[in-house]
């Protein structure tokens, strides 16, 4: 005869760590562990498919959350014929109802949790009390009703403590997280969630943990609650980790990890792993998990390629979201179509009311970025957007705010650094300043440090057309007089030495009949200096390629500058602001301007970074 499962008044209970010793053959044990296959295995799959009726509602459960939710329904159905006790029947519509939402079934989610509603009317059971509003509770956080879930997950939680229900009080402590990350409390939500995992972990519920674990990780990314080098390296390990019959955390985990991949410059990376997604069986009833996807490859599309790439994407998932009332998502929605086909009041009108219902930040700060008539710094919302660094950064970067350069770079958001400074070329030498260099390829985005002071005026004398050797010497080296024998192979060794410091890239560097530049199609893009864009194909005469790189900056704020420099000696750019009055990156441009012109010289790296007239150094020392 088969054991039962030992129960409170109510719904089933997950056994404890100590039961579980005396209960390995149960398929609650291996349900709540999240070991689904083993309960199908041993009921509905088995060759007698038999197993009690006390059993069922893990294997309605097991089989909804392997996504086989067509036979969860047959089975429900025909257990109800049975007539069991209002406390199984709800405790399986639960389960059932929450794959129903999670799979963007809503209208059948409904149902089950209505039909619970009623049933919970004549039954004082709080085990059963907490199954009726924790499905309400995700039947609203699925929908995007986050406000009201975080109400009904607090009325859950009160039923879970009412029965001293461990398993009850870790979902709605789960659910409740979710709703504040949601609702723009995100750390307070990572926290609940943080302390729901430590406390699956406490009663061995394995596959409650792993699934906290990914949800976690997905808003701690998502909200840039963590670095993003960070975050990628933990998306990985779960994706690895995550079991496969948890398919829903694991295609979760990786959409996300394509985003922060391509945020991170690692376009192919990413768009690599979408096509293999798009391929995923699993993926196929799930309609929600569409959507994120189409979303995904729309802002990966962006980051690449531009708006223009992202457009197909953003229309199919605005095809896959029609019939499925979800605001949450519809959110994420607006936010890819904006970003692929610019302001729309309709859209931000949307957003409005969907904030108004709803209480989802990103509703409000999406529709403020994009409405916003102010003309400040847009970092200058950085530090009010504490809970949501990752779309601060975003919008930062779409805005075209060249003061948010140095703050990507240092986040780490590499990938949208070209938005930043308003590029429109998949191939890319970005200088940002007189160490740093981004070499980028269709939205694979690569740093580059210390390179040498001979290396950066060689590459930027390359911009615009191909120059000879004579006009590189002259440039470069600041000589007036060229000689084959001595300086040709001055030059092939500076061009050795640039390719290798560009890694990949070196070969946009090339030569040909003894004059160099940056290959066609490659675009040089000073950021240190706010140049315009120069490619070979932009500049075709003398004249042209002189005005691409003239200075607009007056003699007389250069020429004080270069007085301070003759009477103090060696001196950094912060020494030159406060002595003149200025900014650091005015100081920077003026400093950038003299050194052009051969009449300042630079020593050293980093804080230790000096500058000084050329009169004061040997004729040779910038070489």
């Amino acid at each position: 005869m088969k054991r039962r499962i030992p129960q409170t008044s109510g719904g089933p209970t997950p056994p404890t760590p100590s039961e579980e010793a005396h209960e390995e053959g149960s398929l609650g044990v291996a349900f709540f562990a999240g070991r689904y296959e083993t309960v199908l295995a041993r009921s509905v799959d088995a060759a007698a498919f038999e197993f009690d009726d006390a059993d069922t509602p893990y294997v309605v459960g097991a089989l909804a959350f392997v996504g086989r939710i067509e036979e969860a329904a047959a089975t429900l159905r025909a257990w109800e014929r049975r007539k069991p006790t209002p406390e199984l029947r709800i405790c399986a519509r639960f389960f059932l109802a929450v794959a129903h939402g999670r799979a963007g079934r809503h209208a059948e989610s409904e149902r089950l949790v209505r039909e619970n509603a009623r049933l919970v009317s004549g039954c004082f059971d709080p085990i059963a009390r907490f199954y009726v509003h924790q499905g309400l509770a995700c039947h609203r956080f699925f929908t995007g009703r986050v406000d009201v879930a975080a109400r009904q997950a607090l009325m859950a939680l009160q039923a879970a403590f009412d029965a001293r229900f461990q398993y009850g009080r870790l979902l709605a402590t789960d659910l409740r997280g979710h709703a504040l990350v949601q609702l723009g409390d995100v750390h307070a939500g990572l926290a609940l969630l943080d302390r729901a995992s430590t406390l699956a972990t406490t009663l061995g519920l394995d596959g409650n943990a792993g699934a906290i674990a990914c949800a976690t990780a997905i808003y701690a990314a998502r909200f840039g609650a963590r670095p993003i080098a960070a975050s990628i390296e933990n998306l990985v390990a779960l994706a690895a980790a995550t079991s496969a019959q948890d398919s829903y955390s694991r295609r979760s985990v990786e959409t996300e990890l394509a985003s922060q991949l391509a945020l991170a410059g690692r376009g192919d990376d990413a768009w690599s792993l979408l096509d293999r997604l798009a391929t995923d069986p699993g993926a196929d009833g799930d309609q929600r998990s569409k959507v994120r996807r189409m979303l995904a490859f729309a802002f990966v599309a962006f980051l690449r390629y531009g708006a223009a790439s992202a457009r197909t994407y953003a229309v199919e998932a605005r095809r896959s979201l029609d019939g499925l009332e979800d605001f949450g998502l519809e959110v994420e929605v607006l936010s890819i179509e904006l970003l692929a086909f610019g302001e729309s009041p309709e859209r931000l009108t949307r957003l409005s009311e969907i904030h108004r219902r709803t209480k989802i930040a990103r509703a409000a700060f999406v529709r403020g970025r994009w409405s916003s008539e102010s003309e400040q710094d847009v970092m200058a919302i950085a530090p009010v957007m504490v809970e949501d660094k990752a779309g601060a950064m975003i919008h930062a970067a779409t805005s075209q705010s060249r003061n948010a350069l140095e703050t990507l770079l240092r986040e780490g958001y590499l990938g949208l650094v070209p938005h930043a400074a308003g590029l429109g070329s998949p191939r890319r030498l970005l200088l940002v300043n007189d160490d740093t260099i981004l070499v980028e390829a269709q939205g694979n985005v690569r740093q580059l440090t210390g390179l040498s002071d001979g290396s950066l005026r060689l590459l930027r004398a390359l911009g615009g057309r191909r120059k000879d050797k004579e006009t590189l010497v002259r440039e470069v080296w600041k000589l007036s007089t060229y000689r084959p024998d001595r300086h040709d192979t001055l030059v092939h060794t500076a061009v050795s030495r640039l390719r290798a410091a560009l890694g990949t890239a070196g070969h946009w560097v090339d030569g040909e009949d003894g004059a160099y530049g940056i290959a066609s199609g490659v675009e040089l893009f000073d950021l240190s200096s706010a140049a315009m864009p120069r490619t070979v194909d932009d500049v075709t005469a003398d004249g042209d390629a002189e005005r691409a790189t003239a200075t607009t900056l007056d003699r007389g704020p250069l020429d004080e500058l270069l007085a301070l420099l003759k009477k103090s000696g060696p001196i950094s750019t912060g020494e030159i602001a406060r002595t003149l009055g200025i900014s650091e990156m005015t100081a920077f441009r003026r400093l950038k301007s003299l050194l052009d012109e051969g009449l300042v010289v630079r020593s050293g790296r980093g804080k230790n970074t000096r500058y000084a007239p050329s009169s004061m150094l040997p004729e040779n020392a910038s070489c």
